[in-house]
């Protein structure tokens, strides 16, 4: 028998028993070990190799950033356990934590006041933005533009992907770009108005904030 060398690319399909996005945790069904074995050209020997544990990523490292873990159907006769793989978000999507995700590991779609090329990138057109549990959530907008991150289909609940700042309109005018779902309100008969601010037309006229409604109110 003659010694050699051979390179092998080998990919193993790990099983999990839980995935939990919350903590992030993973446990795998077992631990996968790789033993190569077969006749001998010459000797037609049996040969075997020694077994070569294999150590898997797990938890939030289970997956490289921008990638998700996506679950298989559980197996047949194995409870709950699934075949995992890493998938790259594609773009218009995008993921920072491979467990996170609505319902389970998903990709995010992209905020509509920012631009996902796929994986783990997101560039903000407008706005300031954080990273809150592993999204991107638009924290406020510039003067004059109102928060938005519901739409009809989100039923009033926040909405990754309607996240956007719309600018008021020349006859509008807005207190609090920093608070979300706060609309543009219309200019008042009695003042002129520029999107970001509001002055009353008559001199010595009392306006007050009301910071509950977020609107001016005419007291006196």
């Amino acid at each position: 028998m003659q010694l050699g060398r051979a390179d092998l690319l080998i990919g193993v399909q790990p099983t999990f028993t839980t995935v939990d996005p919350v903590l992030p945790t993973t446990k795998l069904l077992r631990q996968p070990r790789l033993q190569f074995h077969g006749i001998d050209a010459e000797s037609l020997d049996h040969v075997v190799s020694i077994p070569l544990s294999i150590e898997l990523a797990a938890d939030a490292a289970v997956c490289p950033i921008g990638y998700v873990l996506r679950l298989n159907a559980p197996l047949a006769g194995s409870g709950l356990a699934r075949i995992g793989e890493c998938t790259l978000c594609e773009s218009g999507t995008y993921s920072t934590n491979p467990l996170a995700g609505d319902g389970g590991p998903a990709c995010y779609p992209c905020p509509a006041s920012a631009v996902c090329a796929g994986g783990a990138s997101v560039q903000a057109t407008i706005g300031t933005w954080a990273m809150d549990g592993g999204v991107y959530r638009l924290k406020a907008c510039p003067p004059g533009h109102a928060l938005v991150n519901t739409d009809a289909s989100s039923g009033g609940a926040f909405s990754q992907a309607a996240q956007r700042c719309v600018a008021c309109r020349a006859d509008q005018y807005i207190l609090d770009s920093g608070r979300a779902n706060v609309s543009c309100r219309a200019c008042p008969v009695g003042a002129v108005c520029n999107s970001s601010w509001m002055a009353g037309r008559v001199p010595g006229a009392l306006w007050v904030v009301d910071a509950a409604a977020s609107v001016y109110v005419l007291k006196a």
